[in-house]
């Protein structure tokens, strides 16, 4: 098996030469590193052609003409990848030196994995370690990002980060265009797959918290409080929340629809069907219980309450936006008027 590693940069002089350095010291080395600059303006291409010319492996460089954001150098970036196996990667981490053979190793061990996570070792700008791993840190917000929708993850901390992934490219190429996040929507078909497999211990790369993170917060304590709020109020956002997501549920849904059939595949539509049918009937309810009531006392029940978050806080949050609803539609409406006779 060869291996390609999508090496994604952007003005990340502080802490490239590091991650750089910890992918030349794998005990089994790849066999190209595909890099996508997004239009750094530091020391950052200085850096890469530096080191380019002292590895004994391929690295090929591309800088984007415009700045294309995190995703979308990711997608643009491992299109440009060759061999079987494609690892993420990102700018401000260190790999342990075994993280490569060891992940090559499950690939090979079993050809229906498509798709292998692993666990890191939490540390900070200096780092030094923090005590959390990849699940302890993310564990929370990975339940309550857009995932929630699209695989039924309620009851686990999944590693979805795609600095701890590597996927058959075979498989890569079926996930592309990204219709969101490119590490939520390759864990998501995967698992409608049933092909993740992941490793927990040892941590194979330390994951550097910096405060300048893409996808986290500035600090711990920030973080921490953020998935704190978000958890707290999943009953309040989960319906708004879904129609914002709703156009890539449904492009997830026609690409679940084109995989072979399978008992995870039939799994993951019925909980598509069951998110979609639920959070409209909630969203119907919350407009006007006068007129959906009914549909509030099937979802509670059928038990579909219960199959998410929060489901007492849920009924009666409902209850009381689709109780309100009406009459503060009449009194915007009274204001409005009023607001014209007195132009």
């Amino acid at each position: 098996m060869k291996v390609s590693i999508a090496l994604c940069v952007f003005n990340g002089e502080d802490f490239l030469e590091e991650q750089l350095a910890s992918i030349a010291a794998q005990t089994r080395l790849p066999d190209e590193v595909v890099v996508g600059d997004d239009g750094s303006t530091d020391r950052t291409m200085e850096i890469l052609e530096s080191w380019k010319n002292s590895v004994p492996f391929p690295v090929r460089i591309t800088r984007n003409p415009v700045n294309l954001r995190h995703t979308k150098n990711f997608e643009e970036t491992v299109k440009r990848c060759v061999h079987e196996i494609v690892f993420f990667c990102d700018q401000d981490d260190v790999w342990m030196p075994e993280k490569i053979e060891r992940i090559l190793r499950l690939f090979e061990g079993s050809p229906e994995t498509l798709l292998v996570c692993h666990e890191t070792q939490v540390v900070d700008s200096e780092g030094n370690g923090t005590g959390l791993t990849e699940r302890t840190l993310r564990g929370r917000g990975n339940r309550t990002c857009s995932l929630r929708f699209l695989t039924p993850v309620n009851e686990s901390a999944p590693i979805v980060s795609g600095c701890c992934m590597a996927v058959r490219r075979s498989f890569l190429q079926e996930t592309l265009p990204f219709f969101c996040a490119h590490d939520v929507c390759i864990y998501a078909q995967a698992r409608a797959r049933s092909g993740i497999r992941t490793l927990l211990d040892p941590p194979l790369m330390k994951y550097r918290f910096h405060g300048k993170n893409v996808s986290l917060c500035g600090s711990l304590k920030a973080q921490d409080q953020r998935d704190t709020e978000l958890e707290q109020s999943l009953y309040r956002l989960d319906v708004s929340r879904f129609w914002g997501h709703f156009a890539e549920i449904e492009e997830f849904r026609r690409r679940v629809e084109q995989m072979p059939e399978s008992a995870s595949r039939t799994k993951t539509l019925r909980f598509l069907d069951f998110t979609v049918s639920h959070l409209t009937n909630r969203s119907r309810v919350q407009r006007n219980f006068w007129l959906f009531w009914p549909l509030w006392l099937f979802e509670i029940a059928a038990l579909r309450y219960f199959r998410r978050d929060q489901p007492f806080r849920s009924i009666f949050y409902d209850w009381k936006c689709g109780m309100l609803a009406p009459f503060r539609h009449f009194l915007h409406s009274g204001e409005d008027q009023f607001s014209g006779k007195k132009e």
